[in-house]
């Protein structure tokens, strides 16, 4: 008879929606792994053993990136306001 190894049980990550919350408002990744409380090395890790964790990390990394550039949008325009 063969062995059988159980399958493991997904684990919770408490700190992940934290942390990609930080990451989608555009929050650099030191900042984000601050905000939710862990190192730079643990999110790193997560993000290379766990596919899903990568799909949601790019998710809200390129939210982050449309939210900083709508930012950035924001601030010329009120300089090129006020300046001519």
């Amino acid at each position: 008879m063969s062995k059988r190894r159980p399958k493991s049980v997904p684990r919770a990550f408490p700190w992940r929606q934290a942390f990609l919350a930080a990451l989608a408002e555009g929050a650099k990744v030191v900042d984000a792994c601050r905000s939710a409380g862990i190192s730079r090395n643990t999110v790193y890790t997560h993000l290379r053993k766990d596919a899903a964790f990568r799909r949601q990390w790019e998710r809200a990394f390129t939210r982050g990136l449309a939210a900083g550039i709508a930012r950035t949008i924001v601030r010329c325009s009120e300089i090129l306001r006020f300046s001519g």
